[in-house]
């Protein structure tokens, strides 16, 4: 004791003089930064001499040296000098030596020295790993992974991406609004808990991870006794409690948490790595498939005074985990740091721990046995240096087996498989593994034993069953799987390398029509949006990946497909060559369209997936890539899809795609072969899938299902049991179909939907697994008239009944108009039972119809889309929403059809509705020798009003046809015996079609009694001669009158009755400008008594005030002015200012509706114009000097208005305001210059009196002209309009063509200089005549004599000119010279010279 006394006070009194000079002790191998390239470690040192080295708890010396790698304890020296550390492996380290005391303390202040180095340049000889032994029957089969060499690469780093909440807080209550992890002491329901999330997509669900490195950065700490837990939640997504209470949940486990630590008081800010342990590498594994991974952070502490940071995704150092994964043939390098944890809260309670801590803080006295506590806290030191460091294994040769229990070697095997035979069962035989190469021999694997013996096969797992309607669903899990080499579903475009053409699109499927994804949130397909393109030709390119280590390579993948059968489709292919040419791949299960239309742009020709997958679900295929050499080791995959040019569907998707190695183990005992269903004890069925469907069970009747799993070659499991109810998942519904006198109705078809029953003699009917809610049930019969009712469907045992009374088919009123005027309804409609053919070729009198025909010589009167050929036409009415199809599937059809549906209006402009067809469903109709399948219209849903039903021809083609149109609840493989296809119903075409031979002869033997008479042609009579026919049922029936109802929201009521057959109805109403709904139906006297037809369309109508204009229910002056605005134009009507104004109802505003509104508003009824009258007026337009046009009327009547147009080019002339030639009180004369460029002229008397005219003319309109010296200007007058007395049109006309031509008159006379002077042969003289007069024109020579006398009598005032050809009187030419030509009138008198030359 005194020796080691004097040893310390030796050391403390030169430790402030040489610590800082490292002279106590100091490494001088290996140096910093050293490259070791031995598997031992050579250490040298120096030591200060006065420091007495020894054995640990020696008595005698100072201490010794502890050795630590990494922090880790790695031995003791207690000799100066050289010393070494055996089998340190590859890999970067921190040297510690430090002094310390006999019992193993530390110096205050510390003694020691570090440095860092690398092991490098030695082959691990990596060993094999995961060695199985599956014991057989008599034998034992051995399979390991094969050794694993270290990657150059860093390891799988899993970081927070940069989003909200992908780090942070919470208390439970609130999200801290910070990217920082904190975890604080305090009560476990409210403390501070952080939270990581990390990202994992990219990493493959078919590695294994070996172990995970948590990277670290701490912020701020006080003393944290702190926890790394599970979090099985999202924290992107969970509530605030729901995350708190999940990171908390396995704070206080040490061996349910990730990490658990007691940091010492000095444990400071810095970066820190901890491997997780427990159960952190499974979970991480579980989670791949989720794409993330999340932990939490918990101060387990009592008090808020203890406390650690970290550094979250948005601070400078975010948090990270090092994966460290393996896969056969390679893997990452694992770090073999320790795992730090205790389990303190199992000797200290937590106030035991919070008063220990508090008294240390404050430096107060706590109890001895406290102190205990400080030997499970850890002092931990950042680690400064990276930990990847790249090794490789070394030449592998073989593996060798070695025999566990003799350790004597015994085979060697090429492969990571082998069996060893011939052994006694129930006897144990041991075995482990190790790999040679020429560098020497590995460690080996553990050592396994297996006990060969009769094979018991594992049973299946997850066994569960759902009771169905009847039927009893069982599921299960599968002991085996495959083992996945490549894995993506898609959920980072970029990283899975995928390239999508020609319409490939990857995301979230968004289409209604389409499927869901199946895994993650993203797929690929041909458009997720909507529909495939026409003409498609898309592709979708897989990267590149090295198959060498794969001995049977397999591909699989999940798709959905909804593709038209035989024209469009999609397949897989392979490339081995970098995409120069590319193999088709087969699938397992096979293409299900052996060639595509050769109309198909994408892949012509080819086998293909095509059609509908059955179900519309998700499928798992997988195609066995067995047509490589040894030499294609890089291979890819594309993805192609193509269509022809019409008809498109939802399309082609795909999702997670997998390389596999489909290795064949039929050797190996046990081989999961299919499963057996028993149902209470007896075998019911096998199966490869790992679900089963019974059916024809009972409701309510508990069953047990038990399945057992066989194996190869004859092995079976155990069977695993289960009891499941089936329970009622559907409804029914049921009922009576009866006449007016309660007898029950044969033959009546009751459908909802494509569900339908026929009753039989005693009218029930029954309509069995409807979905549970509200449903339309529609009752049918060839002679009553249908009935519906909306019906609840229940689940349950007994159906819900819904009788249904149906009326013998009366002829109902067809067209309803409803015109309301003056507080007055009129209705009008057509007698019950007429209906016009109209547009059509024939009419269609009721349902189900048929007819054949031809469409050659018909005209081309529709436009079908694609026809261009001849057409015949159907006319079609629909009193009630109803579904029908169309169909000209007959062996009369040999053509080249098409059919469209239009609607048109009274001239025959139509519509197309949209309903439209060229070819049927390939091969639905073999009996018609037409090129392609003939045209099908199914289930087409028309609303109430008149169809046309348009047979046309492809491209102008023209021929036969057979159609037939029926009520429809389905395709044409569900209606096909209801089709009305003449003869062509024989018994071998129905039982061709599925139908029985019984049923088939039963059908034709009623459809001949029905529709046909004895020589087999149809008895009903469709060709109407006339334009509309009568369609009553029965000649017994007779009309009593008309019902109309008012159609009201509250519950429609009887507004007025009608006898005989009165087709028109005037309804009085209690106000203007409401709208009034009424419908009609006919009254039957029949053999029920008297019956009402059902009804016609509801027509309504809104009553309005004629001349009402501005709609105050009043006439007077305003209205009149607005519509003298809207004739001419000044303003436009709205449709309804139109339809007050236009008194007349002859579809336009003129003065006629002027003269109607005045009676109106001074007393008198608004009348309906008279068709003719027997006097006629003339108006005629006369040249007013130029300054003004002339209008005179001839007539012997009285004129109250009138109106007319005037055209005239008004770049030439302008019209003024015009003038009644006698004035008049009351009388407004107004006119506007239209849209068109014309003239409207109005004049009526406001006062109901007389226009006044004379022969001295009626209207003058002044006129401003802009034209040229003598042009003229055409002015024309048309649609004129002149009212009588009586308010009735007056016939008139315009006087000659209707036009007058004005021209400007001169104010004096004039004579001009003739042109041109001199001249030769002729001249032009021009001269001016302001009034009609007599004029003299003469040319004289020189000598007085009368030369030629060119104008010589009365003439027009106006401009003129004249032509002198050099001629005289006697026509003779004269002589070169000078002549003068002079203009006399008896008040005018003019001349001038002109020279002739020669």
């Amino acid at each position: 004791m005194k020796r080691n006394f004097q040893s310390i006070l030796l050391i403390f009194v030169f430790s402030y003089a040489l610590f800082a000079q490292g002279n106590v002790l100091q490494i001088n191998s290996p140096t910093t930064g050293e490259l070791v390239s031995t598997s031992y470690l050579p250490i040298d040192y120096s030591l200060a001499g006065y420091f007495d080295i020894g054995d640990s708890a020696c008595t005698n010396c100072d201490g010794f040296i502890r050795v630590t790698l990494n922090y880790a304890y790695a031995g003791l020296f207690n000799s100066v000098g050289p010393d070494t550390l055996q089998d340190v492996t590859n890999g970067q380290y921190l040297l510690g030596l430090e002094a310390v005391d006999p019992y193993g303390d530390s110096f205050d202040p510390q003694i020691i020295d570090t440095v860092t180095f690398t092991i490098v340049g030695n082959p691990e000889l990596c060993a094999p790993g995961a060695l199985t032994v599956y014991p057989g029957d008599g034998r034992n089969v051995l399979s390991w992974n094969e050794p694993f060499s270290a990657s150059s690469a860093n390891p799988f780093p899993a970081m927070p991406t940069s989003a909200d909440y992908n780090t942070g807080s919470t208390d439970g209550s609130s999200l801290t609004e910070s990217s920082e992890v904190k975890g604080y002491g305090g009560p476990s329901n409210s403390r501070e808990s952080g939270w990581i999330r990390f990202s994992l997509l990219g990493l493959s669900p078919a590695i294994q991870v070996d172990s995970i490195v948590f990277n670290y950065y701490v912020n701020e700490t006080n003393w944290p006794y702190w926890t790394v837990t599970p979090v099985s939640v999202d924290p992107l997504t969970a509530d605030e409690a729901t995350l708190h209470a999940d990171i908390n949940e396995e704070a206080s486990s040490a061996f349910d948490s990730y990490l658990y630590l007691s940091e010492s008081s000095s444990y400071a800010p810095g970066f820190y790595s901890n491997p997780l342990i427990n159960d952190a590498t499974q979970d991480l594994t579980d989670a791949i498939q989720e794409g993330f991974f999340a932990i939490g952070v918990v101060d387990r502490d009592f008090s808020t005074t203890y406390y650690l940071e970290i550094d979250g995704w948005n601070d400078d150092n975010p948090p990270s985990l090092d994966v460290y994964w393996s896969a056969p043939g390679g893997r990452q390098h694992v770090y073999n740091a320790p795992a730090i944890g205790n389990n303190i809260e199992n000797h200290f309670s937590a106030e035991e721990i919070d008063q220990y801590k508090n008294a240390v803080s404050n430096g107060e006295l706590y109890p001895e046995y406290l102190t205990a506590i400080g030997d499970y806290e850890v002092e931990r030191y950042p680690l400064p240096f990276s930990r990847d460091v790249g090794i490789v294994c070394g030449t592998f040769q073989n593996y060798k087996i070695y025999n566990g229990q003799t350790n004597v070697a015994i085979a060697t095997s090429d492969t990571n498989y082998w069996v060893h035979n011939s052994l006694t069962n129930n006897t144990s035989y041991c075995y482990y593994v190790s790999a040679v190469y020429s560098e020497g021999e590995s460690d080996t694997t553990e050592t396994i034993c297996a006990t060969p013996e009769t094979y018991v096969p594992d049973p299946v797992t997850n066994l569960a069953a759902s009771g169905l309607d009847e039927e009893a669903l069982i599921y299960w899990t599968s002991p085996d799987a495959p083992e996945y080499v490549y894995y993506t579903s898609f959920e980072d475009s970029a990283a899975s390398g995928f390239v999508g053409v020609g319409g490939f699109q990857i995301g979230s499927p968004n289409y209604d029509s389409g499927p869901n994804v199946v895994s993650g949130a993203n797929c690929w397909g041909t458009n997720l949006s909507g529909v495939y393109d026409n003409t498609a030709s898309a592709s979708l390119t897989s990267p590149v990946y090295n198959i060498s280590d794969l001995t049977n390579p397999m591909l699989q993948i999940n798709h959905w497909y909804s593709i038209e059968s035989y024209w469009d489709g999609g397949n897989v292919k392979m490339s081995a060559d970098s995409g120069a040419t590319w193999t088709l791949l087969l699938p397992e299960e096979d293409y299900p369209e052996d060639a595509v239309s050769t109309a198909n742009t994408g892949i012509p020709g080819e086998q293909a997936y095509s059609g509908t997958f059955n179900g519309n679900f998700w499928h798992t295929v997988q195609f066995a890539i067995d047509s490589l050499s040894a030499a294609d080791t890089l291979v890819q995959f594309r993805f192609d899809f193509g269509s022809d040019g019409s008809v498109q569907y939802a399309g082609w998707y795909i999702d997670d795609f997998a390389l596999m190695d489909n290795i064949s183990n039929r050797d190996v005992d046990g081989e999961l072969s299919q499963y057996k269903v028993y149902q209470d004890g007896t075998l019911l069925d096998s199966t490869s899938e790992t679900s089963y469907l019974a059916t024809e069970l009972t409701n309510n009747q508990e069953y047990t299902f038990a399945i057992a799993a066989s194996y190869y070659p004859n092995f079976e499991s155990t069977l695993e049991s289960i009891t499941v109810t089936p329970t009622w998942m559907y409804g029914d519904i049921s009922g009576v179909i009866s006449d007016p006198n309660g007898n029950a109705l044969d033959s009546a078809v009751v459908s909802v939907g494509s569900l339908s029953d026929t009753t039989g003699v005693d009218g029930a009917y029954t309509l069995r697994d409807l979905d549970p809610g509200l449903h339309n049930v529609v009752v049918t019969h060839p002679s009553f008239d249908n009935n519906n009712a909306d019906v609840t469907a229940i689940a349950q045992e007994d159906a819900v009944v819904q009788n249904f009374t149906l009326n013998p088919k009366l002829d109902r009123p067809g067209s309803l108009e409803a015109d309301g005027f003056g507080q007055n309804v009129y209705l009008t409609w057509r007698t019950a039972g007429s209906m016009e053919i109209g547009c059509g070729d024939k009419l269609i009198p009721s349902l189900p119809f048929s007819d054949q025909g031809t469409n050659l010589g018909m005209g081309d009167e529709w436009d079908v889309a694609g026809g261009d050929g001849e057409d015949y036409t159907y006319t079609f009415y629909v009193f009630e929403d109803m579904t029908i199809t169309v169909d000209l599937c007959s062996p009369i059809t040999d053509y080249d059809t098409k059919l469209e549906i239009f609607t048109a209006d009274e001239f025959c402009v139509y519509t197309s509705t949209g309903y439209y067809d060229d070819d049927g469903p390939f091969g639905t109709c073999p009996d018609s020798p037409a090129p392609y399948t003939p045209s099908l219209l199914e289930n087409v849903m028309l609303t109430e009003g008149v169809y046309y039903i348009v047979v046309d021809g492809y491209g102008g083609d023209a021929g036969n046809y057979g159609i037939s149109v029926t009520e429809s609840v389905g395709g044409r493989s569900i209606t096909t015996n209801q089709h009305m296809l003449d003869i062509s119903l024989e018994e071998q075409k129905l039982i061709s079609r599925g139908v029985s031979p019984t049923d088939a002869r039963t059908y034709v033997s009623d459809f001949k009694d029905i529709y046909f008479d004895n020589n087999f042609q149809l008895g009903l009579n469709n060709d109407f001669d006339g334009r509309s026919a009568v369609l009553r049922t029965s000649v017994n029936d007779s009309l009593t009158g008309y019902s109309i109802y008012q159609a009201l929201q509250s519950g429609d009521t009887l507004a007025l009755t009608t006898y005989g057959e009165d087709t028109t109805a005037v309804i009085a109403v209690p106000e203007n400008y409401v709208e009034y709904c009424y419908y009609v139906k006919a009254r039957w006297s029949t053999d029920y008594g008297e019956l009402e037809s059902k009804a016609t369309p509801i027509a309504c109508t809104t009553p309005y005030l004629g001349g009402d204009v501005n709609s105050d229910d009043m006439v007077d002056v305003n209205d009149l002015l607005s519509v003298v605005d809207f004739i001419l134009q000044i303003e436009l009507p709205t449709e309804l200012q139109f339809r007050n104004s236009d008194l007349n109802r002859d579809d336009m505003l003129n003065v006629a509706d002027i003269i109607m509104m005045i009676d109106i508003i001074y007393g008198s009824s608004a009348r309906t114009l008279a068709s003719s009258t027997e006097s006629i007026a003339e108006l005629s337009m006369r040249n007013g000097g130029g300054t003004s046009l002339l209008l005179d009327l001839a007539y012997d009547g009285f004129v109250r208005g009138v109106q007319f147009d005037l055209t005239a080019d008004l770049s030439d002339i302008m019209f003024g305001s015009p003038m009644l030639n006698e004035l008049q009180e009351g009388v407004m004369i107004n006119s506007s210059t239209l849209a068109d460029g014309s003239t409207r002229v109005l004049a009526v008397n406001l006062h109901g009196g007389l226009l006044s005219f004379s022969s001295d003319g009626f209207i003058t309109i002044p006129v401003t002209m802009n034209t040229g010296r003598g042009d003229h200007v055409k002015v024309d007058i048309d649609d004129i309009q002149l009212i009588d007395q009586n308010g009735e049109s007056i016939p008139v006309s315009a006087k000659g063509d209707g036009s007058v031509a004005l021209e400007l008159i001169p104010m004096q006379y004039a004579l001009y200089q003739n042109f041109p002077n001199p001249f030769n042969p002729v001249t032009e003289i021009q001269f001016d005549i302001p009034d009609m007069n007599a004029v003299q024109l003469v040319v004289y020579n020189l000598m007085g004599q009368e030369v030629r006398r060119l104008v010589n009598g009365e003439i027009q005032a106006g401009y003129h000119r004249i032509v002198w050809d050099g001629l005289n009187n006697q026509g003779e030419p004269v002589s070169t010279g000078v002549y003068i030509y002079s203009l006399t009138s008896p008040s005018f008198h003019s001349t001038k010279k002109m020279v002739l030359l020669k």
